[in-house]
């Protein structure tokens, strides 16, 4: 057999490679060109580190955020993201769960002021802007 022939046959050795590099880069093209929704985004700051002090607040006190700072509130990092698309944009990382992950979630303005619970404390906005959030501690 004549390697002319050879490969004539083995047409679909050829395309199944030809298959195979084509699938890589689009899926590298996908990566690539669609980034991540912000809720599943790895935080940029490594490990959460927890002060000694988890937060000197008490069931009733205000706690304010200044926008991308952390506050400790007893055993919660809370950092406030801002204001994206009516909705208050909020990361917790829960010290006893998984210190080394931070949930971030978003909640509408009305129903943060009725109260919420995030890393097992309950929560109650009093007032937020695009630079800080003020929050009632209510357990």
């Amino acid at each position: 057999m004549d390697t002319d022939e050879v490969l004539k046959n083995r047409w679909w050795v050829r395309l199944f490679f030809a298959g195979t590099v084509l699938l890589f880069a689009g899926f590298v093209a996908y990566i690539i060109t669609h980034p991540q929704p912000p809720g599943y985004a790895l935080r940029s700051g490594g490990k959460a580190s927890f002060p000694n002090d988890t937060g000197s607040f008490s069931p009733g006190d205000t706690v304010t955020i200044p926008k991308g700072k952390t506050v400790p509130v007893g055993g919660i990092l809370i950092t406030y993201l801002g204001v994206e698309n009516g909705r208050i944009r909020m990361e917790v990382v829960v010290e006893s769960l998984d210190p080394d992950y931070a949930y971030g979630f978003g909640i509408a303005a009305d129903q943060a002021k009725a109260g919420f619970r995030s890393g097992g404390r309950a929560f109650r906005l009093l007032s937020f802007s695009g630079s800080r959030v003020r929050l009632r501690l209510l357990n």
